[in-house]
This record gives C-alpha cells, structure tokens and sequence, in this order.
C-alpha cells in the first residue's frame, strides 16, 4: 500500500465515523473492497440525484441518492468510488460545502492498469488536481 493510502486508511480508522463510497460501478466496488481488505467497513455506496439506482445493493451494501445523507453528511467520511477526474475534482473542491472530509484512494486505480499514454493525455488534469487537495500529504502524493 502507497504512503498516501496507507495515511488516509489511518485517518478513516481513528475518526471514528462511518464510511460512504461516492459511486457505484466497478472502480466504487474495488475501493469498497480495498478498504474491507485494510480493515475498514463501508455504510453504503452513494450516488447523485439523478442517477437511477436499477441495483439496490452490492453485496450486503445499499446503494442510495446522497441526498438521503446530506443533512448529516458531516458525520461521515466519503471516499470517491469513481474515476472522472473532473467530477473529481468539483467533489474535492466543494467539500466544505459538505461539512465532511473528501478522499480519494490511488491503490484502487491501480486495478485499472492505467496505462502511460493515458497519463500524458491527462497529465494537465492529474496536475490541476494535485493543487486543489486540502492537505499536503495528498499534494505530493
């Protein structure tokens, strides 16, 4: 496990609060996996509003709007359970507006072999987002 993973692992662990994975598709259901495997539980998978829900569970986790969350959002943690860098990137960057704290996983991505020429192509991206992240940690991960 990366320095960076490893460091969130242990700061989800010690807040105490559960934990909801923005997402629900295959890299959601990765990351879901990655924290169950360093010993963290996750309460549900969360989608936007506009998302229909066909499936209502993953294995035992529900699947739900996060409006269903969002008055008392800051009573979780949210870990982002896809890859649009972008949408990504808003999420992160509004998440004082949500009153909780907003992490991104790197070993998760890994399970997608992100390829070299798919980095240069979005190598702008990767630095844009590398200087919105609220901790320093993230920054130089």
């Amino acid at each position: 496990m990366n320095k960076h993973d490893a460091d969130v692992i242990s700061e989800l662990k010690s807040s105490g609060k559960p934990v909801l994975i923005y997402g629900n598709a295959q890299y959601a259901f990765d990351t879901e996996e990655f924290l169950k495997e360093a010993g963290l539980d996750v309460e549900s998978f969360v989608v936007d509003s506009v998302v229909n829900i066909s499936q209502q569970y993953y294995h035992d986790k529900p699947i739900r709007n996060i409006d269903d969350y969002i008055d008392g959002i800051q009573s979780y943690n949210l870990v982002i359970g896809f890859q649009n860098i972008d949408r990504a990137k808003a999420l992160i960057g509004c998440q004082k507006l949500l009153k909780c704290k907003v992490y991104l996983l790197f070993d998760p991505a890994d399970l997608c072999h992100w390829s070299d020429e798919f980095y240069m192509a979005h190598k702008k991206d990767f630095d844009e987002m590398r200087t919105i992240w609220s901790d320093q940690l993230s920054s130089d991960t």
